[in-house]
Parts: C-alpha cells; structure tokens; sequence
C-alpha cells in the first residue's frame, strides 16, 4: 500500500475533519520525534486541504498561530498498543500544532484518544517503577502471606 493510500485510510480527506477529535495540552515540550505534516503529506493531493482545515479547527476551538500551520504542522504515531485506532495492527496518526507563545499543544485526531490525563491532568500521579521486587516490596509492607511458601496468589 503506498503513503498516500494509507494517509487516506488514517485521515480521509479534508472534509472528514469536521468529524475529528479536538484537544490542547500542556505541554508538549519535546518535539523531535514528530515529523513535518507538510513533507510526509508530501505527494498527497488532499494533504495541504486537510492541514488548512484542522488549522482553521484549531483557531475556532482558540489557537492563536505564531507560524503558519502548513509549517508548524507535525505528525505524531500512536502504536496499536495505546487502544486509539480501530483496528489492532496499524496505530494512528494525531495531528499536532505547537502555539510557541505560550507553549500550548493542538491535537487533531480521527479517533478517540484514551487517556486520562488528556482530559484531566491536573493533580495526575505516576509514581515511577521502584527497583525492587513487587513481591519483596509487598512482604516488606503488609509480611508473608498466610499460605507462604505455597501458591503466591496474584501481587
């Protein structure tokens, strides 16, 4: 299948936006895994049309430009794991627009992004993986199950 044909299949076309999800975010602060809209759109008739439209989304929902959407624009792939596509072995695409004045990032997407924290995300917290054993940890804290050494259960 070549790139257009699958930009097709993710996005359809420029009339299809009106169907889009809509978020801003908080920030994003690094974007160097995210490509340039415009050159991987490049080649696709409906590539431009559909940059312009989300554009014009963005400043409706209240985006405040400081570069040009078709320079500005990025594009970011999810992969299948996150749950955001409708099917199970491609991922998705998210369009992506930086307003650098305040740091604030757009979102554009044809499905559904599951995640909490794009929809709540004040008072979030992720504590980070702790090096130990879960098990140890747990022993340490509450002491040895009542069937140690036999079946462990579910930790």
């Amino acid at each position: 299948m070549s790139r257009n044909a699958l930009w097709e299949k993710f996005f359809g076309g420029a009339d299809c936006v009106r169907n889009y999800h809509f978020h801003s975010y908080e920030y994003f602060d690094d974007l160097g895994f995210m490509r340039s809209a415009r050159e991987m759109f490049d080649g696709w008739s409906e590539g431009g049309n559909l940059i312009a439209k989300v554009g014009e989304r963005f400043v409706s929902l209240g985006c405040t430009p400081d570069t040009p959407f078709e320079d500005g624009m990025q594009l970011m792939w999810l992969p299948p794991f996150v749950g955001a596509a409708e099917e199970n072995n491609y991922g998705c695409y998210v369009l992506h627009y930086k307003q650098l004045e305040d740091g604030i990032s757009w979102l554009a997407s044809p499905f559904v992004l599951p995640f909490i924290r794009l929809h709540r995300s004040d008072g979030w917290r992720c504590d980070k993986p702790s090096p130990h054993d879960r098990l140890e940890e747990r022993i340490e804290h509450e002491g040895l199950p009542p069937y140690w050494p036999g079946n462990l259960g579910i930790f």
